[in-house]
């Protein structure tokens, strides 16, 4: 069983991913902590190739040591930036779980919002997720 899956922030579609599942039902814990192992593995790809922009300056490129994420990989797994090993990865799954209970980004299947984290996705009826993440607003 497979699921599309893609980030969604200001009305922009972005890093599409097919994740294959071997069970024909998961949970959105199980959905995201998926979506993690692909951030991570994206971030270890992007270490082992260099990561270099023409926009940055050499102090930012320094100080991201390489790193970089889009906003919703902020929001899903914080703002630090380390190799990706097992408890890394278990550290981070957390902080995404928690960024989702406090609403930092939405999990939109077949554009109905999931609601909580132990809710069961039917992969036989369910093809499409999006992970919306919003913009949060100045002083309010």
């Amino acid at each position: 069983m497979f699921l599309d899956v893609n980030d969604e922030f200001c009305g922009i579609a972005s890093d599409f991913a097919r994740i294959d599942f071997v069970r024909p039902t998961i949970t959105v814990r199980d959905l995201i902590h998926q979506r993690v192992r692909l951030e991570l593995a994206r971030i270890e790809a992007q270490r082992k190739i260099g990561s270099y922009t023409v926009t940055r300056t050499a102090e930012e490129e320094q100080r991201n040591a390489g790193c970089r994420r889009s906003s919703l990989a902020e929001a899903m797994l914080g703002d630090e930036c380390a190799a990706p090993d097992a408890a890394y990865g278990q550290r981070q799954r957390r902080v995404a779980e928690q960024a989702f209970e406090q609403g930092r980004f939405y999990v939109l299947l077949d554009n109905r919002q999931a609601e909580d984290l132990d809710q069961v996705i039917d992969l036989t009826s369910v093809r499409q997720a999006t992970f919306l993440l919003l913009t949060p607003l100045r002083g309010g």
